[in-house]
C-alpha cells in the first residue's frame, strides 16, 4: 500500500511538471501576442513606444502572477484527486483549458501577423492545439454521479425469450 502511495506522489509532480510547463509556454506566448498588438499601436510614435514599453512590464507582471496562482491552484486540485483516485481525470480538465488557452492565444498572434507568411504547418499546430484541447477538456469531463442503468424494459424484453 505505501509503495502504491509513493508511485502515486511521483505521477502527481510528473504530471503537474507538465502544466506548470504549459503555464510558462503560455506565458511566453501570450507575451509575444501582446507585443505585436502593441507595436500597432505604438507605430512610428516615440511617446507610444515608451507607453508600449510600459504596458509590456504591466502586463508581464500580471500575467505572471496569473500564471503563478494557476500553479498553486493545479497542485492543490491535482493533490485533492490522488485522495479521490481521479488525479488522471483532473489533469486531462486541467491540461485540455490550458492548451486551449494556449490556442487562442496562438490564433490572437497569427491574426496580428495578418496570417501571413502562407505557412501551412502553422495551420497544423494551431489545428493540433484546438483537437488537443477540446479531447483532453472531453476525457477530463466529470464521470456521472451513479452508473446509467439499461431502461427496464430492456429487462422485461430479455426475460420473456
Amino acid at each position: 500500500m505505501a509503495k502504491k502511495r509513493w508511485l502515486e506522489y511521483v505521477l502527481f509532480y510528473l504530471l503537474w511538471t507538465v502544466l506548470i510547463a504549459m503555464g510558462f509556454w503560455f506565458l511566453i506566448l501570450s507575451r509575444e501576442t501582446f507585443l505585436t498588438g502593441a507595436a500597432y499601436y505604438a507605430g512610428d510614435s516615440f511617446t507610444r513606444g515608451w507607453q508600449t514599453r510600459f504596458f509590456d512590464k504591466v502586463f508581464f507582471l500580471s500575467a505572471g502572477i496569473a500564471v503563478l496562482i494557476y500553479f498553486y491552484a493545479t497542485e492543490g486540485y491535482l493533490r485533492a484527486g490522488i485522495e479521490k483516485h481521479d488525479m488522471l481525470r483532473r489533469f486531462f480538465k486541467a491540461s485540455g483549458w490550458m492548451v486551449l488557452a494556449i490556442f487562442v492565444a496562438d490564433f490572437m498572434l497569427l491574426a496580428l501577423q495578418q496570417f501571413a507568411g502562407g505557412v501551412w504547418l502553422r495551420w497544423v499546430i494551431l489545428a493540433a492545439e484546438l483537437g488537443l484541447g477540446v479531447a483532453l477538456t472531453w476525457v477530463g469531463r466529470r464521470k456521472p454521479a451513479k452508473p446509467i442503468a439499461p431502461p427496464p424494459t430492456m429487462n422485461h424484453a430479455n426475460s420473456h425469450q
